[in-house]
């Protein structure tokens, strides 16, 4: 699924009735790229595959504990640096008009 401005104001504009919640635009914006464009590389798959045989020797709670914080750890990251570029490009947008 190719990323569009449609399907940004669509969840926009449904968001509150599908989670009872209201999200600030740029969260909604995050959350629809993610959606529209998965990060599914080798670098990504290899690093899966070794974090997987790492927790593989693990009891099996701390093995899901562990895979569970590093992918919300990574999440947060990827979250964090999304909206930051954003920010910064309406920043340099509104400088450069």
């Amino acid at each position: 699924m190719n990323f569009t401005a449609e399907h940004f104001l669509t969840a926009l504009s449904e968001y509150d009735t599908q989670y009872g919640r209201t999200e600030s635009p740029l969260d909604i914006l995050w959350y629809c790229y993610c959606v529209a464009s998965p990060v599914d590389d080798d670098l990504i798959r290899a690093a899966e595959a070794e974090l997987n045989q790492l927790a593989g020797t693990l009891p099996l709670p701390v093995s899901d504990g562990l895979t569970d914080l590093v992918g919300r750890v990574c999440l947060s990251y990827q979250r964090a640096a999304f909206l930051d570029g954003m920010k910064v490009g309406a920043e340099l947008a509104g400088q450069l008009t």
